[in-house]
């Protein structure tokens, strides 16, 4: 992967079209998970024995910044944490699909900004779209 400024990791969260970025949002890291099936059993000499098959795919998001609206807080709170999300890399490849809200974090200092924290869990399968 090439030098990037860490502002061209873009994440994008809702149901409209087009899906707004998060507002405020500063950080960003997104963890994909590939976990092979662990088949070890008594016979395999204590060495880990594992198929090549993948177990369970998944696509972990989190997230913190500035808040500058509300749309996380009332998503969550109306039930609404399951919505479409797009995660841009600076190359220009996405994820894209259905992700849960699992989590939101609001957090004021007496002499500092408003700040919040999420993560976002895939619901579902994600769509992998090669850079142009």
């Amino acid at each position: 992967m090439t030098h990037t400024a860490g502002r061209t990791l873009k994440l994008y969260w809702g149901d409209e079209s087009p899906i707004p970025l998060i507002a405020g949002i500063k950080e960003k890291s997104v963890t994909i998970n590939g976990e092979a099936i662990d088949v070890t059993d008594d016979g395999d000499s204590g060495w880990r024995t594992k198929i090549a098959a993948v177990g369970i795919k998944s696509i972990d998001i989190r997230g913190s910044g500035v808040t500058d609206d509300d749309v996380l807080l009332a998503d969550i709170m109306n039930g609404n944490n399951y919505q479409n999300a797009v995660i841009e890399f600076p190359s220009g490849a996405t994820l894209s699909g259905k992700f849960a809200l699992d989590n939101f974090t609001v957090t004021g200092e007496l002499e500092g900004a408003t700040t919040f924290e999420c993560t976002l869990a895939s619901a579902g399968q994600i769509t992998y779209t090669a850079a142009p």
